[in-house]
Parts: structure tokens; sequence; C-alpha cells
């Protein structure tokens, strides 16, 4: 699952704090958290973790985010019960930001060390296609979920693409960004992706 936090840019020196996270609240705990933030002016995310419902917060994960870039906090496993998101701004104002925090459950399989995905088989759903692909920069292409499917994943295993799901054809500066090595599951009929750069992807119809 993944939820753009914060997309308000932030004056110099200000901070974004996400309200407190309960990973046991889920009918499948909470168990990695990632993130990825594009800022116009550099800064640093922390993931942050506390076992007394807040009064005491310990610094789990941090990643310095450099100005105009598009940076990723890689997968953590959680080891308390809270959680959150905090992103300290630097001393210029920015004029744009957004970022993005992605949870999986207990059972998630982590991407391997050599930038590969991983693959764990959980549950009932079956595979019903799969497509993969490389795609140029700027290129715009729509993917359909296959008959009786009722979810499509989307892997990026190189480059950088964004992702729409409304039924409109992505573009530069709209839809859900994923980064290499991510991956992102959609309910949805047909997805439109925007390819940032070069990039390898597969989509997988359950």
């Amino acid at each position: 699952m993944a939820v753009i936090l914060a997309k308000k840019p932030l004056p110099g020196g200000v901070s974004f704090t996400q309200d407190m996270q309960d990973r046991f609240v889920y009918s499948n705990p909470v168990g990695f958290v990632s993130g990825e933030i594009h800022s116009d002016k550099a800064g640093t995310l922390y993931l942050e973790e506390s076992d007394d419902a807040g009064t005491t917060w310990t610094q789990t994960a941090t990643t310095t985010v450099s100005a105009g870039t598009t940076t990723s906090l890689p997968w953590t496993k959680l080891t308390k019960r809270w959680f959150r998101f905090r992103y300290k701004n630097g001393a210029a104002s920015q004029g744009s930001f957004i970022l993005l925090q992605q949870v999986e459950g207990m059972g998630f399989a982590l991407p391997s060390s050599s930038g590969a995905l991983t693959t764990q088989l959980t549950g009932s759903n079956a595979q019903l296609s799969s497509v993969k692909e490389t795609n140029s920069a700027t290129a715009v292409k729509t993917y359909t979920a296959a008959t009786g499917a009722t979810k499509m994943t989307v892997y990026c295993e190189s480059g950088s693409i964004r992702i729409r799901s409304d039924g409109q054809p992505c573009t530069a500066t709209t839809g859900a960004p994923l980064g290499e090595g991510w991956a992102q599951d959609f309910n949805v009929p047909s997805i439109s992706i925007y390819f940032v750069e070069q990039s390898v992807i597969s989509v997988v119809s359950e």
C-alpha cells in the first residue's frame, strides 16, 4: 500500500511530521516501510519508532535528500509498535515537494541485495498474466488487467516511472512515482504509465 503524505512545499528549516501510525491495527500488521521523496531543496527524511505511544521516539532509518532529485528510503523492518516519517527541510524554502510512504505486511519479501525483486507466493491469488518490457523516456503506455483479475501489480525493475489509475493518460507531472526496486498494487481494470527515464517494468494481473 502506498500513500502520498505531503505535497505542500515547506519553508526553510521547517519539518513535516506524520501522525503516529499503529502498525498493529491492520489485519496483516505492517512489517516493513519504505519511502520516496522529491524536493527542489535539500533535506533529510527520518523513519522513527516508538513503543510508548509516542512519548519517546527513536530513529530507525534516515536518508539525505539532494536538491532536485528523487530519493528513496529503502525498505526497513519495523521493530516497535508505532512509527512515523519526519522530514526536515534545509535552510532554503521549497518550491516543490512530494513525500510518498509505502508499507507492507509482515509476510513481505524484501528485494534482494542485487536489486532483483524476490517473489513470495502467499494466499490463493493466481497469476493470470505477466508482461515485462522496456520503454524509453517519455513513453506513455496503458496496461489492462487480464480477464478475471482483481489486482494489477507493477514492478519497476530499473529506471523510474509514474503511474495513474483513474483512466486518464499519465504525464511527467501526474501519477504516483515508482522507482527502481519498488512494487505497487492497483485494484483497477487499467493503469497508465509514464516512463520518466528508460525503464524495465513487469505488470502482473492476479
